[in-house]
């Protein structure tokens, strides 16, 4: 279903008025995840004045701000997403699924995500017999370990952490309920976990740009996308989900203990052990904010936050344009990215991965470098692991009638 947030999205960046655009262009089912482009602003001057209007120091350096002289804040550099270098990634490993009749075919061979140790999360399901398969794929050799089957039903898999020692998946499969899943790799076992939810309050979790649950602190957090209502509930054992009022319409990331918050009205607020008070990140002058609208938009962010290592990404949903910012765990301007690629689809302590209506970018910020990978994604599995990138775009045969999906792991230096 598309929803009230990406037609939000998607007037954000079109070139044309705010009120007649198409929806479909945002973040489509089919050729999914574009996200969308266009539109130059007045330029890396006016952009790098307007992305520090405060400059305040990120939990991680809080105690900067008890200096009696602050610092002048420094210019970001400014990437222009069409001088982007194009880059021919040496692919290690990759999987394609294809139906040339998609209302009847289920089969499917591809990969979920990466592990923080650098292997590869393939999911594999076959209707005849009805099995689901979990393996680990060694990017350097191309070979997969299978895992043992989880218990009961295992649904539609999505990663909450693939750590070293454990994997975490949320089951999204059944309405009014998800489970946790955990695989410990030592020992090769599994267990589940069953969270419930109030019956008609949350009938499905909608697609967004990004993931829609996410784990912290051994509390889930799951989004109704409709609403941009939040609910947790415990991932350890089987327990009912919560409302949680005071989180609804925010966008939430953590580093650590360090929690960043896109607001409504466009500003981001980042606050952790080390802040007495939250530090507050404006939209850049010249970001006209794209409004709420009762009968169009959900009462949700108009600024989506991630984090790069230490670093917060801040994307803010302005008329005309998606402004990108990435700042310093200091809160100094670090990168910014001029109107026209789109959001964030994962992040780590180097790259970050972003896709437009044409292209997959991988943002370097070691070098302060724009590369563009390939041609637009097409599904959400799209991952960062050290220097290991996953991402997807659709195949050649791949239109309105058939599927045809890659999905492709290559290194980056």
């Amino acid at each position: 279903m598309v929803t009230d947030l990406r037609q939000a999205l998607q007037d954000a960046v079109d070139d044309t008025p705010a009120h007649d655009l198409d929806l479909a262009s945002l973040v489509g089912e089919g050729t999914r995840r574009v996200r969308r482009r266009r539109l130059r602003v007045v330029g890396g001057v006016a952009l790098a004045a307007a992305v520090v209007t405060t400059a305040v120091a990120l939990p991680q350096l809080a105690e900067r701000r008890e200096r009696a002289e602050r610092p002048e804040p420094a210019a970001p550099v400014v990437l222009d997403p069409d001088a982007a270098r194009v880059v021919e990634p040496d692919v290690l490993v990759s999987r394609r699924t294809t139906w040339r009749d998609p209302a009847n075919e289920l089969d499917h061979d591809k990969f979920l995500g990466l592990t923080d140790d650098g292997l590869v999360l393939r999911s594999r399901y076959t209707y005849d017999g009805d099995i689901s398969e979990l393996g680990l794929t060694d990017p350097a050799t191309g070979g997969t370990t299978w895992l043992p089957r989880p218990p009961g039903d295992l649904g539609e898999p999505q990663p909450l952490g693939l750590g070293t020692d454990e994997l975490v998946l949320l089951d999204n499969r059944h309405v009014g309920r998800r489970a946790v899943l955990r695989f410990d790799r030592a020992t090769s076992t599994w267990w589940r976990s069953v969270v419930g939810f109030v019956p008609g309050e949350v009938a499905h979790v909608g697609h967004v740009p990004g993931p829609h649950a996410w784990l912290h602190d051994e509390q889930l957090y799951v989004l109704d996308a409709e609403t941009w209502r939040w609910w947790t509930a415990p991932a350890d054992r089987d327990a009912p989900a919560e409302p949680r009022p005071d989180l609804e319409g925010l966008d939430l990331a953590w580093h650590g203990d360090t929690v960043a918050m896109g607001h409504p009205d466009g500003s981001v607020t980042v606050e952790g052990p080390g802040t007495a008070e939250p530090v507050r990140f404006e939209p850049p002058d010249g970001c006209s904010v794209v409004p709420h609208d009762s009968s169009r938009y959900p009462e949700g962010p108009r600024a989506l936050v991630e984090f790069a290592g230490d670093r917060l990404v801040a994307t803010y949903l302005c008329r005309g344009g998606l402004w990108t910012v990435v700042y310093e765990a200091d809160g100094r301007p670090y990168v910014a990215l001029e109107p026209g690629i789109g959001l964030v689809r994962a992040s780590g302590d180097r790259y970050v991965v972003l896709t437009g209506v044409e292209s997959t970018y991988l943002l370097d910020l070691d070098r302060q470098e724009l590369l563009r990978i390939d041609i637009t994604h097409h599904e959400d599995e799209i991952d960062v692991a050290g220097d290991l990138v996953l991402w997807n775009t659709p195949d050649p045969i791949d239109d309105r009638d058939v599927y045809d999906v890659v999905w492709r792991v290559a290194r980056f230096d």
